[in-house]
């Protein structure tokens, strides 16, 4: 990438600045003060073609069975906050993400999968590479500080 770009795009926070070897894109995810009331444009049906891998329910149903439904990294537990409705609700995450990996694979849900609360999933895939356990669980910890 041209140095120009680079800084262009750590400018925009679209990617942050070089880590070791490896840079880590970044979703944009800042928030831009307007001071004057605006109407905008939403809704606009628009079609698109893209690809879906298919998860495995029986492979997400065991690793629930062997973690639990509460958030692996936070302990966020949905039927405890909001009662019976939600209750063993929990997103599953696969730790390399099925677009990395593009073909079908055998995945085992106890060393591939994890659950993970709806806000730490989505941290998680805040950055590309996505981040690990280890990297959220160390970025709730050093902002309860």
């Amino acid at each position: 990438m041209r140095e120009e770009l680079q800084k262009a795009l750590e400018n925009l926070n679209l990617v942050s600045g070089s880590q070791g070897n490896k840079d880590i894109e970044l979703l944009p995810t800042k928030i831009f003060q307007s001071d004057e009331q605006q109407l905008f444009k939403e809704g606009k049906v628009v079609q698109a073609l893209s690809n879906r891998y298919e998860r495995n329910q029986e492979a997400r149903h065991k690793c629930i069975k062997h973690y639990g439904n509460s958030c692996y990294v936070c302990g966020f537990n949905f039927g405890q906050v909001y009662g019976d409705t939600t209750n063993g609700f929990i997103h599953v995450h696969h730790k390399k993400p099925l677009a990395d990996i593009r073909e079908e694979y055998q995945v085992d849900p106890i060393n591939d999968l994890v659950p993970l609360c709806a806000n730490c999933h989505s941290v998680v895939h805040l950055t590309k590479p996505a981040l690990t356990m280890d990297q959220l669980k160390r970025l709730i910890k050093k902002s309860r500080r």
